[in-house]
């Protein structure tokens, strides 16, 4: 009965909820995204032509794919709460919230001071990637929760990650990347077009 009470709460509060007891809690501020993400690469900066995710508390998912991909256009899809839960599960075990973009630069930069060839490395086609992620209430199992707002904006994260594979918070970030790539085939879930495409 309490539960019941609860979640009517929440709903008159406007909020999302995710979960339960023993699992992770997450609640976004009313219609707005938890996870926001964006990759975008130089060639098209100036375009509005980029891979877009946004990932809602109670797992409903807007894509947008750009012209250049494959299969471009507006998918709206929705998450069942076990992958809802390793992805929360990876925001908190990989330590995206704690991610800390200047500390990672100076680790990337201790790790190049120790190369013993001087080796410089270059890539002409930067690819960026935005991740916004921001809860109303976010509690690992068995852990007291607090409201969540990290921006995290980083260049060529897979490249970086395996060119310096000694900077954990790089490998931690790309794992998470990639875990929101493999949610940008619309081809692989029950997607329904919202617009573009044929």
């Amino acid at each position: 009965m309490r539960r019941v009470v609860l979640a009517i709460v929440l709903v008159l509060c406007g909020t999302q909820v995710f979960g339960d007891v023993g699992r992770y809690q997450a609640r976004g501020y009313d219609g707005e995204p938890i996870i926001d993400y964006s990759r975008r690469h130089y060639r098209v900066m100036d375009s509005d032509q980029f891979l877009a995710l946004k990932i809602y508390a109670d797992g409903r998912v807007r894509l947008s794919t750009p012209s250049y991909m494959h299969n471009p256009g507006e998918f709206e899809f929705r998450l069942n709460a076990k992958r809802m839960q390793a992805l929360l599960s990876s925001i908190d075990t990989m330590e995206i919230l704690s991610f800390d973009a200047d500390a990672a630069h100076r680790a990337k930069a201790e790790s190049e001071a120790r190369r013993a060839d001087g080796e410089r490395f270059h890539v002409s086609d930067l690819t960026e990637t935005r991740i916004a992620i921001r809860f109303a209430h976010f509690a690992a199992p068995g852990k007291e929760g607090k409201p969540v707002n990290r921006q995290i904006l980083w260049n060529d994260v897979a490249v970086e990650a395996e060119r310096f594979s000694d900077v954990v918070m790089l490998q931690g970030l790309n794992h998470f990347e990639r875990q929101l790539l493999r949610l940008t085939d619309p081809t692989r879930r029950q997607a329904v077009r919202v617009t573009g495409g044929q």
